[in-house]
Parts: structure tokens; C-alpha cells; sequence
């Protein structure tokens, strides 16, 4: 996915644009998953989900 040429002008004229996620619901919530079981971090857990 390209940002479009609109998307840079808002860019030029706001200094911000939000741009679809190529991702799927179900990566985004793998991470999610993912992310909560890691964070808050403690040593030992990468290994415990063998990351």
C-alpha cells in the first residue's frame, strides 16, 4: 500500500497522517496477545513463549 498524494498534502499541511494498516484483525490481535503476555517484561518469559 502507497501513501497517496492526498496523504502526503495532509501531511505537508497538518504534520500528521494516519495510514491504514496493511495488517489483518487476527496479526493485530496475535500481537496484541503477544504483547500483553511480555509486557509488563520479565526475565525468562521470550524464552517461555520461545520467541
Amino acid at each position: 500500500m502507497m501513501i497517496t498524494e492526498q496523504e502526503i498534502q495532509q501531511f505537508d499541511h497538518l504534520g500528521a497522517v494516519t495510514i491504514d494498516t496493511p495488517l489483518t484483525a487476527s496479526q493485530i490481535s496475535s500481537a496484541v496477545n503477544a504483547m500483553n503476555q511480555l509486557l509488563p517484561f520479565q526475565p525468562g518469559t521470550a524464552e517461555q513463549l520461545k520467541l
